[in-house]
């Protein structure tokens, strides 16, 4: 009586990785980024005095450059975070313009990006609780009522604009299709994000590292966003 030959094993299909490349860079960078920004904070809580040295560079380098119109310009750039006013009814555009188009995942996201940042940014900065530039420092262009109550490490605006301009600014460059909309979009909100550093420090509300922070914090929570986004 012939046995019959056993049947060869099936392959075993590939493991499946739970987190594919593009997340796992992502997650690095969150990891990196918020590493980074704890070290930068614990810098400055121990710090002997309330500013690095080259913080004080850079605020006189920056407010060194004059020009016709600068300062209304950095003004200007500061407006969608400086009362509750302007956040709100930026929020409520962009929620109705997603909603619009049933992008409702997106509204989720973007709602959830800017209460975890601000949340941290609230945390953080009384954790660290550093005092803002002085007059007898650095030039203050800006009225004290503005800052007052707010610590300055780190930059509130710069969490800001990092999480929500840079979130819109990822949904226009992957979901806008039209060219003549979506570059001048693409500019408008990667412009914000880069100037809004420059002008905290020009007009004396924030150390150069305060903004370096604004920009780590805001970046993390960018990140960690774009991965459950995608997710």
């Amino acid at each position: 009586m012939k046995h019959g030959k056993s049947n060869p094993e099936l392959p075993q299909p590939p493991e499946q990785n739970p987190f594919p490349p593009a997340q796992l860079r992502l997650i690095v960078m969150v990891v990196v980024t918020l590493g980074l920004f704890a070290v930068l904070a614990l810098a400055v809580a121990g710090g002997s005095q309330p500013y690095f040295d080259w913080d004080l560079a850079v605020s006189h380098t920056i407010q060194s450059v004059h020009g016709p119109g600068l300062e209304t310009l950095m003004h200007g750039v500061c407006l969608a975070d400086n009362n509750v006013l302007g956040p709100a009814v930026l929020i409520c555009g962009a929620g109705i313009v997603l909603g619009a188009r049933r992008a409702w995942r997106e509204v989720a996201v973007l709602l959830g990006v800017l209460l975890v940042s601000q949340g941290l940014w609230v945390v953080s900065g009384r954790l660290v609780d550093r005092p803002r530039p002085t007059p007898t420092l650095v030039q203050v262009r800006l009225d004290e009522t503005d800052v007052h109550g707010f610590p300055s490490f780190p930059s509130g605006h710069t969490v800001y604009y990092t999480a929500f301009f840079g979130f819109l600014w990822f949904l226009t460059f992957t979901l806008v299709e039209s060219h003549g909309l979506r570059w001048p979009l693409l500019a408008l909100f990667g412009g914000l994000v880069l100037l809004i550093g420059v002008a905290r420090i020009y007009l004396g509300a924030h150390w150069a590292s305060d903004v370096v922070g604004g920009y780590l914090l805001g970046g993390a929570v960018l990140a960690a966003g774009i991965g459950l986004y995608r997710r």
